[in-house]
């Protein structure tokens, strides 16, 4: 899916919930100043809360795998 951010395509990852790729939006925190976040409208994830729309697409289609060295160590 793509959204327009201030006249650029950004491609948005499918929702790696529940696979929907289409039912994909960015929205506005409650209240307003809080940020922006990606929301899948067919299982309600969302993504972190940004500061703009572009690090809002950008931070829902980081898909980083944790790696055996970022374990906590007890």
């Amino acid at each position: 899916m793509f959204v327009e951010i201030h006249g650029d395509k950004v491609s948005l990852l499918s929702c790696p919930f529940c696979g929907e790729d289409e039912l994909l939006s960015i929205e506005e925190a409650r209240p307003p100043d809080e940020g922006l976040f990606v929301e899948c409208e067919s299982c309600q994830s969302q993504g972190p809360l940004c500061e703009s729309m572009f690090n809002a697409a950008m931070t829902w289609n980081d898909r980083r795998t944790p790696t055996s060295d970022s374990s906590p160590t007890v």
